[in-house]
């Protein structure tokens, strides 16, 4: 093959490597969010109504705006959002059967959602604020400032181009919260068990003093820990508990099936929301409990490689620490808080002016209340009068006439209002802060 096209191919092959990582395969770490899961969340929030839930099937037409491949595809992501079996912490709220460990989700025709008041608040609070490209159809924006990033909340499993498969894990959002108010507050990046509770659901990770993996792993980006379901044995009874999520009643039943049948035995799934088998002895047969207890622990105990593979604004992939990735979304998240502020200062600023304006306006009523002229023409003459700039002078004419009059207490609460925004622009981490508190 001819070196320059050899040449072209590498390089276009290269340059969609680049894309597919960056916009389909990991999610950005200045939110958390893959491509596809932040079209989900953008067009349930720009079209869906606010108040009422959707079919799943117009709720993916929303995300087609932004995200033209698949329905079903999509449709099956905003049910990976909404069930509590595969989405610790959902996005939607859903209406119908979205499933279970071992059951699929009905079609989405049969299913309803909405947008939660979480994803709401954590995602979209400074959605104007976050800068927007046009990707393929409509204006999207590039992440949503959040200081909790969505991948750290949710757990995914994604597929990368020539790096390695990436299992994120699923951390409580309690324990998130305080880690990103200690950084706020103290700059503090690093793990420890005295700073870090849990992840999801495994508590005894903790309790079987493997402590060091799970600080292991969100210190570097990548770790393994074993998952050991917690194992009560008493009075002939055991109860199993913690388990790992991907578990199944029907290996158990399976591995028992022959002492079940010769009724040594009874074993019930008791789960609700949490998983918890019980096995017990039947009275007066012979049956060795504390044998079964350790084939059990061996059986349903589990081993995970995790690595955190997040992308940044270049493209560029790697296994971010928690510390790296708080930081991130932090910064992020600062700069768009600031210039939400920044924004807010102005119009309160203008807001002062044209209350001024109108006070020195009410001093030439002749001129504001002749009909006779133009606005233009006030705006002319006054100009030459009061000391004011056209563009306030013309927003002040706009106001009813009961506005033109020098109302002092309006201009009090307008200087107090600037105040207090310049006092939270200039104690931004306070003002961060005290919006998580408040979550």
């Amino acid at each position: 093959m001819d070196k320059n096209a050899t040449d072209i191919i590498k390089q276009n092959y290269i340059d969609y490597a680049i894309y597919s990582m960056k916009a389909k395969s990991y999610p950005s770490v200045y939110d958390g969010l893959t491509e596809v899961r932040r079209r989900c969340l953008v067009g349930a929030y720009t079209d869906a109504p606010a108040t009422s839930m959707v079919k799943l099937s117009t709720m993916a037409a929303y995300a087609l705006c932004y995200h033209p491949h698949s329905s079903d595809g999509i449709a099956e992501v905003i049910v990976n959002m909404t069930s509590k079996y595969t989405c610790p912490f959902p996005f939607f709220d859903g209406r119908g059967n979205f499933g279970d460990l071992n059951n699929p989700a009905s079609a989405p025709r049969y299913l309803e959602c909405i947008l939660n008041k979480n994803a709401r608040r954590l995602y979209f609070s400074l959605y104007e604020q976050a800068p927007k490209e046009n990707y393929e159809v409509r204006e999207e924006p590039l992440y949503l400032p959040t200081l909790f990033p969505a991948a750290l909340l949710t757990s995914q499993f994604l597929i990368g181009n020539g790096t390695p498969n990436c299992l994120i894990p699923s951390i409580n959002f309690n324990d998130l919260k305080k880690f990103v108010v200690n950084y706020v507050s103290k700059g503090e990046k690093f793990v420890s068990a005295q700073n870090f509770v849990r992840l999801t659901d495994y508590d005894l990770i903790r309790e079987d003093g493997r402590d060091k993996s799970i600080c292991d792993l969100l210190n570097t980006g990548k770790g393994t820990i074993i998952y050991t379901p917690k194992i009560e044995c008493k009075n002939n009874v055991i109860t199993i508990s913690n388990l790992y999520v991907l578990a199944k009643f029907e290996s158990l039943y399976s591995m028992l099936e022959e002492d079940i049948k010769a009724d040594k035995i009874d074993v019930r799934d008791e789960s609700c929301e949490d998983f918890v088998w019980v096995i017990e002895k039947v009275k007066n047969r012979s049956f060795d409990m504390e044998a079964l207890v350790k084939k059990i622990r061996s059986k349903f105990t589990y081993k995970e490689n995790y690595a955190m593979y997040f992308h940044d604004e270049e493209g560029r992939v790697r296994p971010y620490s928690l510390g790296e990735i708080i930081e991130a979304c932090y910064g992020k998240y600062k700069e768009a808080y600031e210039k939400k502020l920044s924004v807010e200062h102005d119009e309160l600023c203008e807001q002062k002016s044209i209350l001024v304006c109108l006070a020195e306006m009410s001093k030439h009523t002749d001129v504001v209340t002749d009909n006779t002229l133009s606005d233009k023409d006030k705006i002319n003459m006054l100009t030459d009068i009061i000391d004011f700039p056209d563009y306030i002078i013309e927003k002040a004419l706009q106001k009813p006439i009961r506005y033109l009059k020098n109302d002092e207490k309006a201009i009090t609460k307008a200087d107090k209002d600037i105040r207090a925004n310049e006092k939270k622009s200039k104690n931004i981490a306070d003002t961060i802060l005290a919006s998580i508190e408040n979550i």
